[in-house]
């Protein structure tokens, strides 16, 4: 065994679980490392960790439960962007709010960004999807700064971190089910275009009847964000309340099926469900400490801090006490797959 060959047989055993594939990866990268190369190249390296993360994750179930939450996710944050969208461009402007081209403030361009990603998630799924998600990512977290550089208003942040969670939950919906892998019951699957179609359906929803004529943007805007601060303390909420709902009617759902993949999809949004109830928490913490009814900036950061931690931790936990079990699981979607029973010697 050379020295190359003896440093990948490490990486690989550290990386992957063990199995019979890793003497066929350790022949993989040495076929295609370079001539007279005694130690692996540092992209080989990152490339191994990533791939045997991918593989410790595809045998929890966890992979395929986080592509459900992808899906949700992106399906409420299209309806939220929808609202947020007619926000910025019914809300009338003021002396506080003059305006940001055709928009109330920056957050317009945000809000546009979201909704394209959803457009491209109809047209094509994958990797554009993958990259509009993350420019759209980047618009949310840059909104900040940039309304603070030019002076202008932004949506507050409780209404931005709830956004940003559920896009970093819809990026696993972007995740191709591994190759030759069953993909489960055929309506559940991300690529299939009635489920593309879903977050569109759910965009459509506050145009047609779910904000405007509930009166939620048409409150008074004599102060900065009026209709913001108006909508969020009751839609935010709600929101969080039927991602809860629908998470666990499908969990159930599933589990009928013997097929559990519903319980990762819990535990992968337990971050976008609290922050889009974290005014709520805010608010409650605020009202028991100091008897105020309106969140200060302190309630809202260290509830944020709190959800932030607490829900990956959550997901952390509970894959590191998963056991092995004796009935292996489809890589794709979580389903029980029978295993021939191991005779002892003798027998």
């Amino acid at each position: 065994m050379t020295d190359l060959e003896r440093h990948y047989a490490r990486l690989v055993r550290w990386f992957y679980p063990a199995g019979p594939r890793q003497a066929e990866i350790v022949g993989t990268y040495l076929e295609f490392a370079a001539p007279g190369r005694r130690r692996p190249a540092f992209a080989d390296v990152t490339d191994l960790a990533a791939g045997g993360l991918r593989e410790r994750v595809r045998a929890t179930g966890l992979e395929a439960g986080a592509r459900l939450a992808g899906v949700l996710s992106l399906i409420m944050l299209t309806a939220l962007a929808t609202g947020w969208f007619v926000v910025e461009v019914t809300t009338p402007t003021t002396v506080y709010c003059p305006g940001f081209g055709p928009f109330l403030s920056p957050g317009g361009v945000v809000w546009t960004a979201w909704l394209l990603a959803a457009v491209t998630h109809v047209l094509s799924p994958g990797r554009w999807t993958r990259h509009a998600i993350g420019a759209a990512l980047l618009f949310t977290a840059a909104v900040v700064p940039v309304a603070a550089l030019l002076g202008q208003y932004r949506p507050p942040l409780f209404v931005l971190l709830p956004q940003f969670a559920l896009g970093v939950v819809a990026l696993a919906a972007t995740v191709p089910a591994p190759i030759g892998a069953v993909p489960g019951p055929r309506r559940l699957s991300s690529s299939s275009l009635w489920v593309r179609l879903l977050p569109i359906a759910a965009g459509v929803a506050p145009v047609l009847g779910w904000l405007v004529p509930a009166g939620y943007l048409n409150q008074p805007a004599d102060t900065p964000g009026a209709d913001y601060r108006w909508a969020a303390p009751v839609l935010l909420p709600t929101a969080g309340a039927v991602l809860l709902i629908a998470a666990l009617l499908l969990a159930i759902g599933l589990a009928v099926r013997e097929d559990y993949r519903g319980g990762w999809t819990l535990l992968a949004l337990g971050a976008p469900i609290g922050m889009l109830l974290l005014d709520t928490i805010a608010r409650n913490v605020t009202s028991v400490a100091a008897g105020a009814p309106n969140a200060t900036y302190a309630a809202l950061a260290g509830s944020a801090l709190v959800i932030a931690i607490v829900a990956p931790a959550l997901l952390l936990l509970a894959l590191t006490l998963r056991r092995r079990s004796p009935v292996t699981r489809c890589d794709a979607c979580g389903a029980r797959v029978s295993r021939p029973e191991r005779t002892r010697p003798g027998r």
